[in-house]
């Protein structure tokens, strides 16, 4: 309890001191906002150039071991196989071989596989439906989506184009042409 006047303005008068040093320390923020401190920001991770061993082994399942063809195939199960940790995989398929995920790197195996079955004079008469099923998908609706956006044709018009064409190069070497 202020027992004078002479104590109360003094107390006041140190208020309004305090209160105005505070003022001058932080004026700069007042009208302002506050300046952000500079946080290192963490540079982006670049592209691994993809480890030769792990691309060998995935190689190896994929073309000689043909596990795309599996219709349950996953990122885990493959990691499983090659003994990886599935972010690994994840990053070797991405950012070391350059495709968008996995679906489309294993769905890359799946159509070239599916367009040499296609255009396999022994398998004209198997159905498109059994050829889809063959290299892994497990419906037409899939396959039919991933090979049009690979091929811009649905593999039955892919089936009917002509095959094509071997022609002789200047120095003798056979080459292959498309005729569209």
């Amino acid at each position: 309890v202020v027992e004078s006047p002479a104590n109360a303005t003094g107390i006041a008068a140190l208020t309004l001191f305090i209160a105005w040093r505070m003022l001058q320390v932080r004026a700069g923020e007042l009208f302002m906002p506050p300046a952000r401190e500079s946080k290192p920001v963490a540079a982006t991770p670049s592209p691994e150039v993809p480890n030769a061993r792990q691309v060998a082994t995935l190689e190896t399942l994929m073309t000689v071991q043909r596990v795309y063809r599996e219709p349950s195939l996953t990122i885990a199960s493959l990691a499983l196989r090659m003994g990886l940790p599935e972010h690994r995989l994840r990053r070797l398929i991405n950012q070391g071989l350059g495709h968008r995920h996995f679906s489309a790197f294993i769905n890359a195996y799946r159509i070239a596989d599916a367009k040499r079955a296609l255009r396999d004079p022994t398998q004209a008469d198997v159905p498109v439906l059994a050829i889809a099923m063959d290299v892994g998908f497990q419906s037409i609706g899939p396959f039919n989506r991933a090979f049009k956006a690979s091929t811009r044709v649905t593999p039955t018009e892919f089936r009917r184009q002509p095959m094509p064409q071997p022609a002789v190069k200047s120095g003798g070497a056979v080459a292959e042409i498309e005729t569209a």
